[in-house]
């Protein structure tokens, strides 16, 4: 039933909500780990490819936490 006024109708739970943007952000970040990596591979040697390297690094570093904390029977560090 739907009263007037009622924001939340047709919305998802804001649970569900927040689990499928955590995912997409992981995703995104290693869509871009993956991109910096295939830029970085037609790279010679040098400081431009490097420097595609480490960001390749911190988007695959940056998506991981979201998986670790969705792991059930995993407990946040007190």
């Amino acid at each position: 039933m739907v009263v007037i006024g009622d924001e939340s109708a047709g919305r998802a739970p804001a649970a569900k909500k927040e689990c499928s943007m955590k995912d997409r952000i992981s995703e995104l970040l290693s869509r871009e780990a993956q991109y910096l990596r295939q830029q970085a591979d037609g790279m010679p040697p040098g400081v431009v490819r490097d420097d595609l390297l480490k960001k390749a690094r911190r988007a695959d570093t940056a998506s991981q936490p979201y998986y670790r904390v969705s792991l059930p029977g995993l407990q946040s560090p007190e």
